[in-house]
């Protein structure tokens, strides 16, 4: 049985892993969390089927790269950054995936240059002032208006799905960012069902249910596409070669975080 981590373990297993892959290089920025561990109390227990998401900040690449492997039964999901993201305060701020981590320099696991923790404690002082909640809201909503534009231009089936997949996160983020919370992307619905206060926003957010075909999807209805879904990983994994999009998440150790 996988052993049981705090997330405070957590971050020091991948602060350590980190040092021992990278720590030595030339190239080597900085690390910092991604994904919901970052917002999680550090005395709580993670789930074991749970990805560790972590960015490696490095100074000779140009375009980000995400590779998922398995590490003393943690399954990471390392994501290759180049520096020139951490470069500027207000960029940071309208971050939609980012700022939010970088609201607490406890998020910066190593910082060997001294560049990510004055950056973090920036972001931090600024981060809840309605200028920076609207324009990561609106960069969330640019996001959504590309993705439906997309939808609409789509001319296979691969296409619709991912577009309208995509519109349906970026406004269920808009929501999120709207009371101050972490966007995550596989969960972000879950979330926003304990956030949404107004009456305003429980319509809107039953309207995103109703967006993608969810809305009346019962235990039952879920576990069957749940059982297809798992049957087309397990044949995807034996076949994938072509590049696809997050294809990084075909891999065997990623089916219990995709199935759980």
């Amino acid at each position: 049985m996988t052993r049981q981590h705090t997330v405070a373990e957590i971050k020091e297993i991948s602060r350590n892993w980190i040092q021992g892959r990278y720590g030595g290089r030339a190239d080597f920025v900085g690390a910092h969390l991604v994904g919901s561990l970052h917002h999680m109390p550090p005395d709580v227990v993670f789930p074991p089927y749970r990805d560790v998401d972590l960015a490696i900040v490095l100074d000779s690449i140009t375009e980000q790269r995400i590779d998922d492997s398995d590490y003393d039964g943690l399954l990471l999901e390392v994501i290759l950054v180049p520096v020139s993201r951490y470069t500027d305060v207000e960029r940071m701020l309208s971050d939609v995936a980012n700022a939010s981590v970088f609201a607490s320099p406890d998020n910066v696991l190593l910082d060997p240059r001294g560049m990510l923790v004055p950056l973090a404690e920036k972001v931090g002082a600024h981060y809840a002032e309605q200028k920076w909640a609207l324009a990561r809201c609106n960069e969330a909503l640019d996001s959504a208006g590309k993705a439906l534009a997309a939808l609409k231009a789509s001319t296979t089936p691969h296409e619709a799905v991912f577009a309208l997949g995509e519109i349906k996160m970026q406004l269920g983020a808009v929501l999120t960012l709207a009371h101050l919370k972490p966007v995550t992307h596989r969960r972000n619905m879950l979330q926003l069902r304990d956030i949404v206060a107004s009456e305003k926003e429980r319509a809107l957010f039953e309207r995103l249910h109703r967006l993608t075909g969810s809305s009346d999807f019962t235990r039952e209805r879920a576990e069957y596409f749940l059982e297809k879904t798992v049957q087309a990983f397990d044949y995807a994994v034996s076949v994938h070669k072509t590049p696809v999009p997050y294809g990084h998440k075909l891999v065997a150790c990623d089916r219990p975080y995709l199935v759980e």
